[in-house]
């Protein structure tokens, strides 16, 4: 019975557990518990994207991923297509980038692309609808097997980021800078995930992407000390004021003479039962003596009974 409790209790809290995840993130977490070997999977990683992004920003891409090697000199060797699609006309709103050689050496991990949202990128009725960003990849482990002369079946998966909104006019408030000493979350998280393109002219063709981390993974600020040779009048004034002490000490005499003496005990007893029994009439004592009345046939039956006992 009790190993049957240690069970329960632990289901309960896997339970839990999943309840509290979002529906995304126990699929993905099902999916590497139950990932085969030499197994690959690419998601969208956090943050999420912003809720609108205009034309003219570079977006900054989290990839995250989770790879299921055989062995330690094991690699996954991946080909990556990254893109946007968009509700409005034309599905394709962007252009695609090819990532060939995505090498895969360790379990886990986070990779970084900037995504450029330019006019040269993005097809003209791009703008002004919503689109997600795409992520089609393929891979195929390289593992070194002995007198196998079967070839190695590639295997192919895909991913999706969050909805948000291509917008071509530009922003009423520009970019707060990535390097700012305050911001607020929500700034910070902009700054991070976006920066304004400074090739804008259109004279280029598609780019080519590359993967890079972001401008600034770690925000710092700037601590605000006060000295007191900043301050000719500022001085250290530990003492303690009359009032404080003259409330204390009434405090402790009170109490005492509530201690000590019955006249002031019978004085603070006569409000106090008063408060008391606002609501303490409304309320029956369980330990309150009951009005019994012994019915007359128990009576005389009762003396009949026998006595058991030394003067029997």
């Amino acid at each position: 019975m009790k190993a049957f409790a240690i069970v329960k209790s632990i289901l309960q809290v896997v339970a839990l557990t999943m309840v509290l995840l979002t529906w995304s993130s126990i699929g993905r977490v099902f999916e590497g518990l139950t990932a085969k070997s030499n197994s690959l999977l690419l998601w969208f990683g956090p943050p999420t994207p912003p809720k609108q992004i205009h034309v003219g920003e570079i977006y900054n891409v989290t990839i995250d991923f989770v790879a299921s090697l055989a062995t330690r000199k094991t690699f996954l060797n991946a080909s990556i297509t990254l893109g946007m699609t968009c509700s409005s006309g034309n599905p394709a709103g962007g252009s695609s980038y090819q990532f060939d050689n995505f090498l895969v050496k360790s379990k886990s991990g986070t990779r970084y692309v900037e995504y450029p949202m330019t006019a040269a990128e993005l097809h003209p009725d791009a703008a002004g609808s919503l689109c997600h960003l795409t992520l089609a990849y393929t891979y195929w482990p390289n593992v070194a097997r002995k007198g196998d002369d079967t070839p190695i079946v590639p295997t192919s998966d895909e991913a999706a980021s969050d909805v948000f909104k291509l917008v071509r006019a530009p922003r009423l408030r520009p970019l707060p800078p990535a390097n700012a000493t305050v911001l607020d979350p929500a700034d910070r998280r902009l700054s991070l995930q976006l920066r304004v393109d400074d090739n804008l002219d259109g004279r280029f063709s598609a780019r080519r992407l590359a993967l890079v981390p972001p401008a600034y993974t770690h925000y710092y600020y700037t601590a605000v000390s006060m000295w007191p040779e900043d301050d000719p009048e500022w001085s250290l004034d530990d003492r303690a004021s009359g009032w404080t002490v003259l409330r204390w000490l009434a405090f402790f005499a009170i109490a005492y003479t509530v201690r000590c003496s019955e006249r002031a005990r019978a004085i603070i007893r006569v409000p106090w039962d008063r408060l008391v029994g606002w609501w303490g009439n409304d309320i029956e004592d369980p330990l309150a003596p009951r009005k019994t009345v012994r019915s007359r046939r128990r009576s005389i039956l009762r003396d009949h009974i026998p006595l058991h006992g030394p003067g029997a």
